[in-house]
């Protein structure tokens, strides 16, 4: 783990940063952007289901066929990320809110439903 951090840590730019784990080490998005989170928290946001399921988009940006299209939607991810949470909140503050979102709406549902297990 400490060659990679290194390797990280001597990138000069994030975009440098995200293709050494996605593209170098070939780490899904979810696991790299959480590993960045931790390294540069105001440059990163971890990429997460229940955030696209508050921002109704990017379900699929980790499938893309390049690592240049991947880091262009993470990027417009990144951004609506930080247009749709409270402003006074850090980016990590916003991704956190926007997943909390996500959990609340899901309570309700179960609860609305009697928590009921959805059938197959």
């Amino acid at each position: 783990m400490g060659a990679l951090t290194g390797e990280i840590s001597r990138a000069a730019k994030g975009r440098v940063r995200f293709e050494i784990l996605i593209a170098r080490r070939g780490i899904g998005l979810s696991m790299a952007t959480a590993i960045l989170i931790v390294l540069y928290p105001e440059e990163f946001t971890v990429y997460d289901v229940c955030v696209c399921n508050v921002l109704n988009d990017f379900w699929n940006i980790g499938n893309s066929a390049t690592t240049d299209k991947i880091w262009k939607e993470y990027v417009r991810f990144r951004d609506a990320v930080r247009q749709n949470a409270p402003r006074q909140l850090s980016l990590r503050g916003k991704d956190r809110w926007l997943w909390g979102q996500d959990v609340a709406e899901q309570l309700k549902r179960d609860i609305d439903n009697g928590f009921k297990r959805r059938e197959g």
